[in-house]
């Protein structure tokens, strides 16, 4: 294999994660939305699975990976975190 090649797939590697693929950064719409007062939570689903980023005074706190649990689990995560009851 030629060494400039290598050498690509290394940069990306560094930059972009395992192969090319940056999990989180690859679908950034989220399914589903909960807020409350200074908190909000968004439900995401990537290749790997769904995650739950975290947000209070709109600055993420804490993305929180569920990729070995369902749909309803991450909702529930962003949930408890809106309710307060979920604290990081």
């Amino acid at each position: 294999m030629a060494i400039w090649y290598l050498n690509y797939l290394k940069e990306m590697e560094n930059s972009m994660g395992v192969y090319g693929i940056n999990y989180k950064q690859n679908s950034k719409k989220a399914w589903h939305t909960y807020r409350r007062d200074n908190r909000y939570a968004e439900v995401h689903k990537n290749p790997k699975g769904f995650y739950v980023d975290l947000y209070e005074n709109n600055q993420l706190v804490e993305s929180r990976e569920a990729y070995e649990h369902s749909e309803s689990w991450s909702e529930s995560i962003a949930e408890n975190w809106v309710d307060g009851v979920l604290n990081v």
